[in-house]
């Protein structure tokens, strides 16, 4: 029974690793467009700004309502009388002119506010993905790099014990090789459980956690000597600021925010022109037909209507006027309201030269961010190359002190081992820790450039 329970497990392993999905940056990049809360949660509340400033343009388009009165009267000189009429009601905004509305103009506001959110948001999540994803290649690439260190010791423990058994070494010769080998394999260790960590990191940030099982996903990418980096040259530099600005969610609602606000300022004019009411009317038997325009000084429109009477019971005759037509105007011409009109002109025009200095600033801004990642990533870079040359040639070094050690050469003790044996630990640690700064520091570049908002697996306004 044991054993069939043995190889029942161990068919299971293997048919879970043989149908393992494999998953690439690409993989994730697009199940984070599909899972990640962050970029749903945007999304919903983009969604809802847009749904509220439809809301506000409901009122341009057409209205039709079925209406029902009844009236009952009863006066000293005449007899008691009931009324009641059914009638079919339309209306619709023809054209609309003037200063935008104080509920509308909040409302774009709010809409173009969450869209450069939801954006911000993309980019985010996307940089976070990939910082994920890439700290996972690495610590497995580490892991491998220190595996051919632990063989290394390995080997160097059996020439030990080889050594020992033919009387040619002590055995605290054996007792430092094997501390060697155990020192390297709990440095592999913690970073095995470090990798399992971060499987869990990177689908956190996918959003896939809770939502499927994860044991069946394997996550694969080429080694880092073979990853596809961003490196451009200082001659892309002008290119890559034009790029970082053109991709800003900040700067877009700005540019769109002085569009509006130089509109608002004009606007200001209207408030000048008297307030005026012109109304047509065309009656007909059963049908009245009319066209408003109006005016508050502000925003003008004219709006045509439509009254139909489907039954009526009970009214006066004298309220049945017949067919005909009636025109009804007015004009109300502010003389004077305190310097209210040249306070807010003052205010519309300051608010636009604040908006178009907070523009300048964040183009400004937006440089000096890219030329800092941009010189950061080539410091990455150089350091990382030097650092690896400096691990290759401490472990050289060790090699070299470990053969003359062996061979009573050079007059060398065990506190040189360990001080050679510290110096190549420390060397490769530097070397992976600059690895991963510099591969962080072409995520921050291309953060700061946007690049995700170019990206087909999200859903980019």
């Amino acid at each position: 029974m044991t054993t069939y329970r043995l190889t029942l497990a161990a068919l299971c392993c293997l048919s879970s690793v043989l149908h393992a999905e494999e998953w690439d940056l690409t993989t994730c990049q697009r199940a984070a467009g599909q899972h990640s809360p962050l970029l749903g949660a945007a999304r919903a509340r983009w969604n809802q700004q847009a749904a509220r400033t439809r809301l506000d343009y409901a009122e341009q388009l057409p209205t039709l309502g079925l209406n029902a009165e009844y009236a009952r009267s009863e006066f000293a000189d005449a007899p008691e009388g009931d009324q009641r009429a059914l009638f079919l009601q339309a209306q619709q905004e023809i054209v609309r002119y003037g200063t935008t509305t104080p509920s509308r103009f909040a409302a774009q506001h709010r809409e173009q506010a969450e869209k450069a959110r939801y954006r911000e948001t993309i980019i985010a999540v996307d940089s976070q993905v990939r910082q994920a994803y890439y700290r996972l290649l690495l610590t497995r690439d580490e892991i491998a790099s220190r595996d051919e260190l632990l063989a290394y010791f390995r080997a160097k423990m059996d020439r030990v014990q080889t050594r020992l058994n033919a009387g040619l070494a002590r055995p605290v010769e054996l007792h430092e090789a094997e501390l060697e080998v155990l020192e390297e394999q709990s440095r592999i260790n913690n970073l095995q459980r470090t990798l399992r960590a971060l499987h869990l990191q990177l689908f956190t940030e996918v959003g896939l956690v809770g939502k499927r099982s994860l044991r069946a996903i394997e996550i694969v990418g080429p080694p880092y000597e073979h990853l596809q980096l961003l490196d451009p040259s200082e001659a892309d530099l002008p290119a890559l600021v034009e790029e970082a600005r053109a991709n800003r969610p900040h700067l877009a609602e700005l540019v769109w925010q002085i569009g509006q606000q130089q509109h608002q300022a004009r606007s200001v004019f209207w408030q000048w022109l008297p307030h005026v009411g012109l109304q047509l009317t065309k009656d007909f038997q059963d049908t009245d037909l009319g066209l408003n325009w109006s005016g508050n000084g502000q925003t003008w429109k004219v709006v045509g209507s439509g009254r139909r009477t489907l039954a009526s019971r009970g009214l006066e005759p004298a309220l049945d006027m017949g067919e005909g037509w009636r025109v009804m105007a007015n004009v109300s011409l502010p003389l004077f309201q305190g310097g209210r009109r040249l306070a807010q002109g003052a205010a519309e025009r300051a608010r636009l030269h604040e908006l178009r200095q907070d523009r300048d600033e964040t183009r400004n801004l937006i440089e000096l961010e890219v030329v800092e990642a941009f010189y950061a990533l080539k410091s990455r870079r150089e350091n990382t190359q030097l650092l690896r040359r400096r691990a290759d040639v401490a472990r050289q070094r060790l090699d070299t002190v470990e053969e003359l050690f062996e061979n009573a050469m050079g007059n060398l003790n065990f506190d040189d081992l360990r001080r050679q044996r510290a110096a190549v630990n420390g060397a490769e640690q530097s070397y992976f820790t600059e690895r991963l700064a510099y591969i962080f520091a072409v995520e921050e570049l291309r953060r700061i450039l946007g690049r995700a908002l170019q990206s087909e697996w999200y859903k980019t306004p």
